[in-house]
């Protein structure tokens, strides 16, 4: 490693926080999708599957949402996917 004296620091740029609300407490539903189960793709209905359901339902406590959500009417798991912003609807 070089540790020549002559080597200056980079300059310390000071960034002020703004405080911005989470996804969650801003929109009221959000849309996640699943996968087809293997019957139904067997019947012909082997497209992804979407489903809105309520921010309270599918976030944490602290606002952050889950990784996953089993549907209480079917009993399925349901993800955001990669990008959660695109599947949000604001009603």
């Amino acid at each position: 490693m070089d540790q020549s004296p002559n080597k200056t620091k980079p300059a310390v740029r000071h960034s002020v926080k703004v405080s911005r609300p989470l996804l969650s407490q801003i929109m009221k539903t959000i849309t996640l999708h699943r996968k087809p189960t293997e019957s139904e793709v067997k019947f012909g209905y082997g497209a992804t599957h979407f489903k809105d359901f309520p921010v309270s339902e599918v976030s944490h406590p602290n606002g952050k949402f889950k990784r996953t959500h089993r549907c209480k009417e079917d009993g399925l798991v349901y993800t955001p996917g990669k990008d959660p912003i695109a599947f949000t609807t604001s009603n």
